[in-house]
This record gives C-alpha cells, structure tokens and sequence, in this order.
C-alpha cells in the first residue's frame, strides 16, 4: 500500500474516531484505535523516500492525532467528574489535581457538542 491510501484511510479513521469520542462510543473509539495503530505501523515499514514525499500530510496527521487525544482526555474527565457527582469510587487517580470542584447550579457541560 502507498503511502498517499495509507494517510487517506488514517484521515478517514481519525473524523470517525472524533465523532465516536462526541458520541462518548467506547467500543469504537477501542476498534479505531486498533485501525490507527495498523495504519501507522503501515507508514513506518514504508521506505523513507516514500514518507518525504508525504511530509506535508503527515505533519497534519500529526495535529489531528494530537486533537483527538485531547478530546480523549477531555472527555475521560468529563466523564469521571459526572460519576464522581453522582457519588461513584473510581479506580484511577487525578495525578497533578486536587480534589475535583463540588458541582454548582447552573453550571452545565455540554460533552456531546
């Protein structure tokens, strides 16, 4: 496979994995993950004259990455915050936060956009 289909099927794979995050879809955020991971092992048997003539769409496959890991993180907290709200004993921990703030009227998050 040439390097141009590989990133085609990871962009695509990436605005699926978005929406699976806003849909807060666990299974196929797991599924795409798995999709990610073949396709970037893909471009790293790739020979490197191959990947230099993709550069460009490589460096905003990396931003895309990057957002959609921030969106999982966002949301994992989001999430922990409304059970912890709703009296629940979680199995991890918030390295580098404090307790998390008491809920307050009024104040509403939307997590699915």
């Amino acid at each position: 496979m040439q390097a141009d289909a590989i990133l085609d099927r990871l962009e695509q794979v990436l605005e699926e994995e978005r929406e699976a995050i806003r849909r807060l879809d666990g299974p196929k955020v797991e599924a795409l993950a798995k999709e990610k991971e073949e396709g970037v092992g893909a471009l790293a048997g790739l020979d490197v004259s191959e990947r230099r003539k993709v550069v460009q769409r490589l460096q905003a496959l990396k931003g895309d990455l990057r957002r959609n890991g921030i969106l999982l993180v966002h949301a994992k907290r989001i999430l922990a915050d409304i059970l912890r709200a709703k009296g629940a004993e979680l199995g991890f921990s918030r390295p580098g936060f404090g307790a998390p703030m008491p809920p307050r009227p009024g104040n509403r998050l939307s997590i699915r956009g």
